[in-house]
């Protein structure tokens, strides 16, 4: 009976750290390079985005503007259709915004197998 007590409060903590560990954390920096959208949201001032880049998938966090907000919902709209949508963080100047994120969808001829 002794070994129950630290047993039951050891892994409770145990389960949550595993858990931490897979599911990993939101970022607040934007996601670097050319990314897949996986899924996309805007939750209260800030828009959550889960991309698949190089570094394997990632949950991050920016706070959400208006220009945001609206390509968030244009994005989650479109992988909701079954549409392949790639982003990447814009250049200012080059796509008329200040380093928003750009959106884009790939038509379905161009999509990658697999």
């Amino acid at each position: 009976m002794a070994f129950a007590i630290p047993a039951l409060v050891a892994l409770p903590l145990a389960f949550y750290a595993y858990g931490s560990s897979l599911l990993g954390y939101a970022v607040q920096t934007p996601p670097a390079g050319d990314f897949d959208v996986v899924h996309a949201s805007v939750e209260g001032d800030r828009v959550l985005l889960l991309v698949r880049g190089a570094g394997g998938v990632r949950l991050h966090q920016t706070p959400a503007t208006e220009a945001s907000r609206k390509a968030a919902g244009e994005a989650q709209a479109n992988l909701e259709k079954g549409l392949p949508v790639k982003g990447r963080k814009g250049a200012p100047g080059a796509d008329n915004n200040d380093g928003e994120l750009v959106f884009y969808v790939l038509p379905p001829t161009a999509a990658p197998k697999g």
